[in-house]
C-alpha cells in the first residue's frame, strides 16, 4: 500500500519545526529528535497519517503544527504537557504547549458511551487519554471522566512504536556522540505508566487514598467519588485555576508541601506523589481550598528509596564524590557520574549525573519537579527549593523529642536520617577527611 505520508513530508516538516523551536540548550539533540519523530509518524497507520496531514493544513506556525501533532498522538500529548513548563523553550512555544494541559474535547458528547444514570451537559477538559464532562445525576451535578474514543487502539499502536524506538535511540545517540541511556527500559516503564490511565478503577482507588490522606488537612480538597455509578464519576468542583487566582503565590507553598515534602518526608513505608501536577490540575475552590484534580497516575517511592535519595543528595551538596557514588549507585544499580551541582531541585536529578541506568522512579520525580518549577517561574518566584528545605526543617524540629530517646542508628524518622547519619554528614561537611570510608 502506498504511504500517503511520504507525499506530504513538505507539510509535516519536522526538521523545520525543530529548527525553529529547539533552544540552544537542546540543539545537539536535534538530529536524534528529527529521526525519532519522523520514524514515529511514518510508523503510524495510513489513516492516522492522513488525519495528521489534514490537521497540519489548518495550522499556521511551527508551534501550532508541533502541538497539533502532539494532540493527535496520546503519548506525544503527555510529553507536551511536561515540556510546557520547561523554561529553556521559547515562551511562544510553551504558551501553545500549555493549551495541552486543559483543552476542550475534540469529540462530541454523543461519541462517548454514557452510563444510563447520567446526562452529559458540557465538555470541560481533555487530556492525553481521557475527557471530562459535566453531567447531571438526577438533581446532582457531577463530572464524568471518559476515555477518548479510539484512544486505547491509538495507545497500543504507539506503544509498539516506542518499544521499537527504544533500541534505535541508543544507536542514534552514539552516532551523534550524545549521552546514551537505557532508553528501552525507560520507554517501556513510561508506557506502562500511561497505560494505567486506561483503567478507571485504578484512579478510583487512588482518589480514595488521596481523600484519606488529606482528611486532616482542610486546606486541600480532592473530588468526592461516586463509586456506586459505572465509570469514573466525581463531584463537580467549582473554582479558579491556581495560576489565575489572586492567592496563587500565597497557596504555592501549600502545593509544594502536599505534592513534594509531605509524601517525601513521611515515616510511612510508601510515599505517594501526584504524578501530573500541571496547572490544569490545580485549582482554588470557591471556599479558598487548594483542589487537586486528576489522580490517574501516581508515583510510589518506598521509604528505603527516599532514604537513599536523601543521603545521595546530601553527599552531592557536600561535593563528596565518593559518598555520592556509594548512595546513588544503590538507587541506579549501576555506576553513576559526577555528583550534581545545581541551583534547582530538578537539576539535582539531571540524567548526566545518574548515568545510563537512570531509574524510572527518579525520572518521574523529576517530572513532578519540572511542573512545580514551571509554576514557580510563572509566579515570578524562585522559592521552590527554599520551601522544600524549610518544610523539611520543620519536620526535623518536630522529631527532636523522639530523637533524644531513639537508638543512634534508628532511621524510622520522617527525614530518613538516624542520629548517627546526622553526625556523620555534619563531620564530613566541616572536616571533609580525605580517607573517610562508609
Amino acid at each position: 500500500m502506498l504511504n500517503p505520508f511520504a507525499y506530504e513530508v513538505h507539510i509535516v516538516n519536522i526538521q523545520q519545526w525543530l529548527q525553529e523551536l529547539i533552544p540552544e540548550a537542546y540543539r545537539r539533540y536535534q538530529p536524534v529528535l528529527e529521526r525519532a519523530l519522523m520514524h514515529f509518524v511514518q510508523s503510524l497507520g495510513p489513516e492516522r497519517q492522513q488525519a495528521i496531514v489534514q490537521n497540519q493544513l489548518a495550522a499556521h506556525t511551527s508551534a501550532e503544527r508541533m502541538t497539533g501533532l502532539m494532540r493527535d498522538c496520546p503519548t506525544l500529548h503527555k510529553l507536551g504537557q511536561l515540556l510546557a513548563r520547561d523554561l529553556r523553550l521559547q515562551e511562544s512555544f510553551r504558551e501553545k504547549l500549555r493549551e495541552l494541559e486543559s483543552c476542550l474535547p475534540l469529540a462530541r458528547a454523543e461519541d462517548y458511551d454514557w452510563p444510563l444514570e447520567l446526562r452529559p451537559q458540557e465538555a470541560l477538559a481533555e487530556g492525553s487519554v481521557a475527557s471530562v464532562f459535566a453531567c447531571s445525576w438526577g438533581e446532582t451535578e457531577v463530572v464524568c471522566k471518559q476515555l477518548k474514543p479510539g484512544v486505547a487502539e491509538k495507545l497500543r499502536e504507539e506503544f509498539a512504536i516506542w518499544e521499537e524506538l527504544g533500541g534505535k535511540l541508543g544507536e542514534w545517540c552514539r552516532q551523534e556522540e550524545l549521552p546514551v541511556f537505557d532508553f528501552r527500559t525507560v520507554l517501556a516503564s513510561l508506557v506502562r505508566l500511561l497505560e494505567d490511565e486506561l483503567h478507571p478503577s485504578r484512579e478510583q482507588r487512588q482518589l480514595l487514598l488521596a481523600a484519606q490522606r488529606f482528611q486532616n488537612l482542610p486546606e486541600v480538597q480532592v473530588p468526592r467519588l461516586y463509586p456506586q455509578l459505572r465509570g469514573l464519576v466525581m463531584e463537580r468542583l467549582y473554582g479558579t485555576p491556581l495560576l489565575e487566582h489572586e492567592r496563587a503565590a500565597e497557596l504555592f507553598p501549600l502545593a509544594v508541601r502536599v505534592l513534594i515534602t509531605d509524601p517525601f518526608f513521611t515515616s510511612e513505608e510508601d510515599g505517594i506523589f501526584h504524578l501530573d501536577p500541571h496547572p490544569g490540575n490545580m485549582w482554588v475552590s470557591r471556599d479558598g481550598r487548594l483542589a487537586l484534580l486528576d489522580w490517574g497516575s501516581v508515583l510510589i517511592l518506598s521509604k528505603e528509596r527516599r532514604a537513599l535519595l536523601t543521603h545521595a543528595l546530601l553527599s552531592a551538596w557536600r561535593g563528596d564524590q565518593q559518598d555520592w557514588e556509594f548512595y546513588a549507585s544503590q538507587l541506579t544499580g549501576a555506576p553513576v557520574g559526577a555528583c550534581p551541582r545545581s541551583g534547582t531541585l530538578s537539576g539535582l536529578l539531571s540524567p548526566d549525573a545518574w548515568g545510563e541506568q537512570f531509574p524510572i522512579d527518579l525520572i518521574l520525580l523529576r517530572k513532578i519537579l519540572f511542573h512545580l518549577e514551571g509554576i514557580e517561574a510563572q509566579l515570578g518566584e524562585s522559592q521552590l527549593m527554599w520551601h522544600v528545605f524549610t518544610q523539611a526543617g520543620v519536620r526535623f524540629l518536630a522529631e527532636l523529642p523522639l530523637r533524644l530517646a531513639a537508638p543512634p542508628d534508628w532511621r524510622g524518622f520522617s527525614t530518613h536520617l538516624s542520629n548517627l547519619d546526622l553526625v556523620r554528614h555534619t563531620v564530613l561537611h566541616f572536616l571533609k577527611p580525605s580517607g573517610w570510608q562508609d
